[in-house]
């Protein structure tokens, strides 16, 4: 463990390693490392607040997780509403608005999670985040075009649904 400490610290000095932890007085060979490298800087662990990278996050994730789940309680309701009222034009548009968000909640997180500038660069991420917002934004823009252009949400999924149920004949 001290070596991989040891061999983490080197990236922080210009010059290479400092020569007190080439000299062999740092080291006792009964008592392991002196007391002038355990005093030191190099072996203390330092505070997220001192590392030298800056973390990118941005927000206040706390406000947007509890968004999130509020969403996520006003659509326990509302699904099963718009599928037992097709056609009720003001339940399919606020499934359709609810279910975009909900989603794009989603697909942004993982965008962000696994495209994170550190690792993909900050270019790749910001297009990561733009293409969910396009998607987003297309896919709300195709469910309200449905519901005000077609027969709606809720109707087609009662349609859906009654595929493969057969009609009985009266005879």
């Amino acid at each position: 463990m001290a070596l991989s400490v040891i061999t983490r610290q080197v990236l922080r000095f210009p010059a290479g390693i400092p020569q007190h932890i080439l000299s062999l007085n740092g080291v006792n060979a009964k008592r392991g490392l002196s007391n002038t490298l355990l005093h030191s800087n190099l072996l203390r662990p330092k505070l997220i607040s001192q590392v030298a990278t800056k973390r990118l996050m941005s927000g206040d994730h706390a406000k947007k997780w509890k968004l999130e789940k509020i969403l996520t309680i006003i659509m326990f309701p509302i699904i099963p509403a718009t599928f037992n009222n097709p056609g009720t034009e003001i339940l399919d548009n606020l499934f359709a608005i609810l279910l975009t968000t909900h989603a794009h909640f989603g697909l942004e997180a993982i965008a962000k999670d696994y495209l994170r500038p550190i690792v993909v660069g900050p270019a790749l991420s910001k297009i990561a985040v733009g293409v969910v917002y396009a998607l987003t934004a297309t896919t709300l823009g195709g469910l309200l075009y449905f519901n005000h252009h077609n027969i709606g949400i809720g109707a087609a999924g009662r349609q859906i649904w009654s595929i493969g149920k057969e009609k009985k004949e009266v005879a």
